[in-house]
């Protein structure tokens, strides 16, 4: 069975009685503009605080009269957006609910690192810090977050262009494995496992 195929159990999903799935995306149009927007998106997550402070001077708002004061609000917005995006397309390609949810806290947790405030001239004035466990500090953590966000950025390219559908919605290949080997969960699952053995 392919990665982002619907399972053939008899359950029934939304997307089988409309005719379409969510993972199946060819010839789409507004992939390319959805892909520039995603990268705006990362290139503005990449320096929240820079972005934040140009959002406030371009508005002509004032600190007093902010609504909100932090960049850790694009830091936060950012991450729960990519945790619901990758919420649905899991659901969409018949993930089941806990594996949408255990994708969805993942890819979270990495936006959060990706998009956390960290001034990036730090790097540059970093070989200046006498001590060297603070040194070391800094440099792990902008590399630390880098790393995240080139992961996000990788990903998004891989999905809109080179159309790895599985990328946000498919299951990973460790989760056949993982299914396999987990302990029932389930009233039926338990009965089941009791009559085969």
């Amino acid at each position: 069975m392919a990665l982002c195929e619907r399972p053939h159990d008899g359950a029934w999903r939304p997307e089988q009685e409309r005719g379409v799935s969510g993972c199946e995306r060819q010839g789409d149009p507004w992939r390319a503009p959805t892909a520039l927007l995603w990268y705006l998106f990362l290139g503005i997550g990449v320096a929240p605080e820079n972005a934040f402070e140009q959002l406030r001077y371009v508005a002509d708002v004032v600190t007093q009269d902010a609504l909100v004061n932090s960049p850790y609000f694009i830091t936060v917005g950012y991450a729960a957006f990519l945790g619901a995006f990758c919420y649905f397309k899991r659901r969409a390609c018949g993930s089941d609910e806990r594996t949408a949810q255990n994708a969805a806290l993942h890819l979270a947790l990495i936006g959060l690192v990706a998009f956390l405030p960290f001034p990036m001239m730090l790097f540059t004035h970093a070989s200046g810090i006498p001590t060297a466990h603070l040194r070391h500090f800094v440099y792990a953590l902008g590399g630390i977050k880098m790393l995240a966000w080139l992961y996000l950025v990788i990903s998004v390219t891989r999905y809109y262009a080179f159309g790895h559908e599985t990328v946000f919605g498919g299951r990973a290949p460790h989760e056949e494995w993982v299914r396999g080997h987990a302990a029932p969960v389930t009233p039926e699952e338990v009965s089941r496992e009791e009559e085969s053995e």
